[in-house]
């Protein structure tokens, strides 16, 4: 019977020991004054701090538009923009008028120039140029303007009408200075590509011209030298 029972005993002993987990001992190798460093994050990898970019709806008023951005840090970047414009118009009767006994009428006209447009931008939702944001900018802009006039003189002789034809041509330019603000959102896909658009009023003051009247093409509004206008876009750009 003591012998069952030292049996039973040690069984016991034995299963209780083997569930007691076992904890390796470790040693403290810091003294009390060091600091224990907490392990490193895994990060991602750096955001790329610049950014050159086209606009997609420039070619629809005959613009090419280019922009080049350039990170401050996680809220705020500057950017440059420069653009060139050459549109032709195609003439109208519209611009036909009488001076005594001649009419005169426009049968071309050209209008180029080129656009100079810095930019601070903020972002207010968002990091590193990804997310909404709002940029206050300034605009120069040159501008030339070249027509072909077309005269057609009546002349009277002795009871007869004849016409005398003749052509002219007027160029005019213009220097002008704009303020304005947009807000957009702009995305960065895999920090590689970015894409957005924006939109805002601009006011433009015409700084010095060479004629008093301001001689644009019928199909672009003078807005974009004088005036309140708005500037918008669409751009698709490429980080590195």
């Amino acid at each position: 019977m003591k012998k069952i029972i030292l049996f039973t005993f040690l069984i016991l002993s034995i299963s209780a020991f083997a569930q007691v987990e076992y904890k390796p001992k470790t040693t403290n190798s810091t003294s009390q004054n060091e600091v224990v460093k907490p392990e490193k994050k895994i990060r991602k990898e750096p955001p790329k701090q610049n950014i050159i970019k086209i606009n997609l709806l420039s070619p629809i008023v005959s613009t090419i538009m280019l922009f080049y951005q350039r990170n401050i840090n996680e809220e705020s970047s500057f950017q440059i923009g420069m653009g060139y414009m050459d549109f032709y118009g195609f003439g109208s009767n519209t611009n036909t008028y009488y001076n005594g006994n001649t009419n005169t009428s426009v049968t071309s006209e050209r209008s180029r120039g080129f656009f100079f447009t810095p930019e601070y931008r903020y972002l207010f939702d968002g990091e590193y140029m990804d997310g909404i944001f709002i940029a206050p900018f300034l605009k120069y802009t040159f501008m030339q303007y070249d027509e072909t006039q077309k005269n057609v003189t009546e002349i009277y002789n002795q009871g007869n009408y004849t016409t005398q034809t003749t052509y002219s041509n007027t160029s005019n330019s213009y220097n002008s200075l704009g303020i304005g603000i947009t807000i957009g959102k702009q995305f960065i896909f895999k920090n590689k590509i970015s894409l957005e658009v924006f939109g805002g009023p601009v006011y433009n003051i015409l700084l010095s011209g060479t004629s008093t009247e301001i001689n644009i093409s019928h199909s672009m509004n003078n807005v974009n030298i004088r005036g309140y206008g708005a500037r918008a876009g669409m751009t698709v750009g490429f980080l590195f």
